[in-house]
């Protein structure tokens, strides 16, 4: 008797361990990295799986691209169901570059992939740019880049991003070293964003490219991104990208394209290398229009159109321009 009573005993205490046990399910939402992996599902489970569990449609595309580099879902409809699905798949695969533009994922899917940057260590690219993101969901992206050590571009161009999480971000960029570009373009970053912004810009030294066009910027944000910038000695910047204001068609301040383009020549002049350098990026910022006086500046020294000039040939040029310019840009 007293045998059975013990394995009865047993018995109990085992049926309370399983009963204890998360069940898949819950590992799944809530579970970690590890907590996903201990489960021992192939990648293709975990999605399917995670698909039943939020109701989100399986791509095939996903199923079919597991072992890739690269996964391209642009325009594939996923909405915040299908972000979420994807968000616990990317906790246990190893993508590098990952581009979710125009999916509609909205704040909830913003959320689950803010979580899942914050764990995933294999993503270097992640385009979440067109995807009606507000205050929530781009805050949790900004939490999750706090904490992730691996992410090197970043783009949310039209992602409703404005001074409350431009704030969040300026805190990340003070002590983030991996992220070199940034792409905030077609967004609400106004001049008291390009403040805020420039107090993370002021310490960075990682970030080499930064996208604001298409932003109600200034002639007064310009200046503090071009000086902010030119006091970081160990700051890393080669682009950035100011031009076509979104404020210039609201206000009629013309002159905005014109102050993108002076900020080009004087952040060129001041971090200009010791060695021949590529102006295509220059190029690229600068207004479409042939009559414009700064395209006949770079014409000017590019005679032959190798797209390339002398150190000493570009200071020469901007040294005679230097005053004018700052003349411009202070008016």
């Amino acid at each position: 008797m007293n045998n059975i009573h013990e394995d009865s005993v047993d018995f109990q205490s085992n049926s309370q361990e399983e009963k204890q046990q998360p069940s898949v399910q819950s590992v799944l939402s809530r579970g970690s990295q590890e907590e996903i992996k201990r489960l021992n599902l192939s990648p293709a489970e975990v999605y399917l799986k995670a698909c039943k569990q939020t109701g989100a449609v399986p791509v095939s595309y996903i199923l079919r691209h597991l072992d890739d580099a690269i996964l391209d879902l642009n325009y594939y409809g996923l909405g915040p169901l299908g972000a979420k699905a994807l968000a616990i798949l990317l906790k246990v695969t190893l993508f590098s570059k990952l581009d979710l533009s125009y999916n509609r994922i909205c704040d909830a899917g913003g959320e689950d992939l803010g979580v899942m940057l914050a764990e995933n260590i294999g993503i270097e690219v992640l385009n979440l740019s067109w995807n009606h993101l507000l205050i929530r969901g781009n805050a949790a992206l900004i939490a999750g880049l706090k904490v992730n050590a691996t992410l090197k571009q970043l783009q949310l161009s039209n992602s409703g991003f404005g001074r409350p999480v431009v704030q969040l971000l300026a805190e990340v960029l003070q002590k983030n070293d991996t992220l070199a570009l940034l792409d905030l373009s077609i967004n609400c970053v106004d001049d008291e964003a390009v403040r805020l912004l420039c107090q993370g810009l002021a310490t960075n030294e990682t970030l080499e490219v930064l996208k604001l066009s298409r932003n109600p910027i200034t002639k007064i944000g310009a200046v503090t991104l071009l000086r902010t910038v030119k006091n970081n000695m160990k700051s890393a910047l080669e682009e950035i990208d100011i031009s076509v204001s979104a404020k210039a068609g609201k206000t009629g301040d013309g002159n905005i394209n014109k102050i993108a383009v002076v900020l080009v020549i004087l952040y060129s002049y001041c971090f200009f290398s010791s060695y021949c350098r590529s102006l295509s990026s220059i190029f690229n910022m600068l207004p479409t229009v042939k009559q414009d006086l700064s395209l006949y500046f770079f014409q000017a020294l590019d005679k032959e159109g190798t797209m390339k000039v002398s150190t000493s040939a570009f200071r020469k040029a901007v040294k005679v321009r230097l005053t004018v310019c700052h003349a411009a840009v202070i008016m």
